[in-house]
């Protein structure tokens, strides 16, 4: 109000925990005008969050010619985190942030024995759709958090 932005981060109740969010805290946030999508090189208000708080992939034996993967038309999807997946391979997290259904495509640098859909024990559920060697399709629906395990 009036140029001014107030913050309220911790509650701090005493029922029924009476010491709850007391002490010391360190909080990051940022300020941004919101964007529902991402599009036309704008991310959208949680893929720029993510951006913003998320640790950097740090490479320790050589350089990365290429990125391993790239999502193109992710509208809401956003990737959270990618994994080793037992067996090999890894698996990637994506989670839809807007309440909206859609489809993005997934590249991979390098093809893949299996491309499948995971749920969160790491069991198949199903096979996105392919769309070329290296390619395929992610369906997502509102709110879904999509597992994709690459092999």
């Amino acid at each position: 109000k009036d140029g001014d932005l107030g913050v309220s981060l911790l509650r701090a109740p005493s029922d029924p925990d009476p010491v709850a969010d007391r002490g010391q805290h360190h909080i990051r946030f940022a300020v941004g005008r919101h964007e529902a999508l991402t599009a036309d090189g704008v991310h959208s208000t949680a893929a720029a969050a993510d951006a913003l708080f998320t640790p950097p992939l740090i490479v320790t034996n050589g350089s990365l010619a290429q990125p391993p993967l790239a999502i193109d038309q992710p509208g809401s999807l956003v990737p959270s985190w990618v994994a080793p997946a037992d067996g090999g391979g890894f698996v990637l997290r994506l989670h839809e942030t807007n309440g909206s259904a859609g489809q993005a495509v997934l590249h991979l640098a390098e093809r893949a024995q299996a491309i499948e859909l995971v749920d969160f024990l790491g069991r198949v559920i199903g096979k996105p759709k392919k769309l070329s060697a290296r390619s395929v399709a992610l369906d997502y629906t509102p709110y879904q958090v999509l597992s994709v395990r690459v092999r």
